[in-house]
């Protein structure tokens, strides 16, 4: 690891996150072309999910949806020594027809149904695939005009489906999005969209998140259907908080199916020490994606969507920059974090876990349980430095043992929050830190101008 990106980072040892390996053919679905067409990317994403979650692979499916989706299939490819096999949607379902089982329908005019198809197909038998129209494939399932309102078809969903989906996870899916069904289908995952700042539907989903066992991940964000979207990311972040769970944000991420399958390739960041200077201010630079909590780095969309070219960057070639990202990408999409490492390696640039390590909104919780996962997902990723936020309410003591027993060698708090003691910025044996964020090299020549030993700079 580099020592002048990150002031403090020992190596640890890369473990390779447990998955299925990257088959030899990647089947590649060019979108680029569609806009407009949820419908057509719900019945494409449920078919992917079906497709990729088979035990024994000789393909793997990938939608491409734009550049920088083509870019990372090609990288994939390269990394993984895949054959890439270009299909249009059409000819991904003709050659697929024979083998599938079902379909599940759903209606557009009534969107909680499309979660539902989704769950449905996800639980079902065989090889079932949803969609609003008949696909010439026999109905197991019909959900059209069953309900009118969502409070009553997400309660029978629940009721039907809580007992045979996957417990460790819950899927947060907007009724107006689709690029989360294939982890849905994929990952056989209960789908509800209930919004956390309307009391019926937060009364719901709480009981729902509250009634997932220890240690259960909630992927995805609320629909806003009115009101302020970042009062419903707060109201989600403290609602996942509260029950005790944790919330990694996903809303515009496609392919996680495809990303659980890792190349057969530990997963260890490159090694570049230097000695840390002790006569002049030392500065690190993290970028973490922007000031929103819970729309930044935290974020698979951000893994999936900004990083490759932020790494493709030329200005990065010459700027040690921490980069922050999500440490669920260990369990849920290694084969993604594994691209992103690979041109990583190219830059001065070091990955660091986005704030709070595990995903959990809010103020991380010190249970035994979440800190094991937190240390054993910086491991499989390795990762050394971890952020954090929301943290008032601990002491300088406090965020040093979080950091022990986290299995990480260092932590620096985010620019907006502080500790008891008023250290802005911690790390185990290097206390005094400033930390703040700057948008433009005026407010980072301003940030230079400090009588503190080390200096974290925040990067938009």
């Amino acid at each position: 690891m580099r020592y002048c990106a990150l002031l403090v980072c020992l190596l640890l040892a890369g473990v390779t996150a447990s998955a299925v390996i990257l088959p030899p053919t990647v089947r590649v679905v060019d979108l680029r072309w569609i806009t407009g067409q949820p419908e057509l990317e719900t019945w494409l994403g449920s078919l992917q999910g079906t497709l990729n979650r088979r035990p024994s692979l000789d393909s793997a499916v990938f939608l491409v949806r734009n550049d920088t989706d083509a870019r990372l299939a090609d990288a994939l490819c390269r990394l993984g020594d895949a054959r890439k096999e270009i299909l249009t949607p059409g000819a991904l379902l003709a050659q697929e027809q024979p083998q599938l089982t079902g379909q599940v329908l759903y209606s557009p005019a009534q969107p909680w149904t499309r979660n539902i198809a989704l769950t449905a197909a996800a639980v079902a038998e065989g090889r079932v695939i949803v969609s609003h129209t008949d696909l010439g494939l026999p109905t197991v399932l019909d959900l059209r005009d069953r309900w009118t309102d969502r409070l009553s078809a997400y309660r029978w969903a629940i009721e039907q489906y809580a007992a045979r989906t996957d417990s460790s996870l819950l899927v947060l899916a907007p009724e107006t999005g689709h690029l989360l069904a294939d982890v849905i289908v994929s990952r056989r995952a209960l789908a509800l969209d209930l919004s956390p700042t309307e009391p019926a539907e937060a009364e719901l989903l709480a009981a729902r998140i509250a009634a997932l066992p220890q240690g259960s991940q909630v992927i995805g964000m609320p629909d806003v259907r009115a009101g302020d979207r970042e009062a419903a990311l707060e109201a989600l972040a403290t609602l996942v908080g509260r029950c005790g769970k944790s919330l990694t944000p996903a809303r515009d991420a496609a392919n996680l199916s495809c990303w659980a399958l890792r190349v057969d390739q530990p997963m260890v960041q490159a090694l570049d020490e230097a000695e840390l200077p002790a006569d002049r201010l030392s500065v690190t630079l993290i970028y973490d994606g922007g000031s929103a909590r819970l729309d930044g780095s935290q974020s698979f969309d951000h893994a999936a969507n900004h990083l490759l070219p932020l790494l493709e960057d030329p200005a990065l070639a010459a700027l040690p920059v921490g980069i922050a990202l999500p440490l669920p990408l260990a369990q849920y999409a290694p084969g993604l974090y594994q691209v992103l490492l690979a041109r990583e390696r190219f830059t001065p640039a070091e990955f660091i876990a986005a704030p709070n390590g595990e995903g959990w909104a809010g103020a991380p919780r010190l249970d035994e349980f979440s800190l094991r996962r937190t240390a054993r997902w910086a491991q499989q990723l390795d990762i050394a430095l971890m952020t954090l936020t929301g943290v008032e309410r601990l002491s300088t003591d406090d965020v040093s043992a979080l950091a022990q027993h986290a299995g990480v060698q260092g932590i620096v708090l985010h620019p907006q929050t502080g500790v008891a003691s008023g250290n802005s910025a911690v790390m185990p044996g290097l206390l005094g830190f400033t930390a703040m964020r700057a948008t433009s090299v005026a407010e980072l020549r301003e940030a230079l101008n400090t009588d503190q030993p080390y200096l974290v700079v925040y990067l938009d």
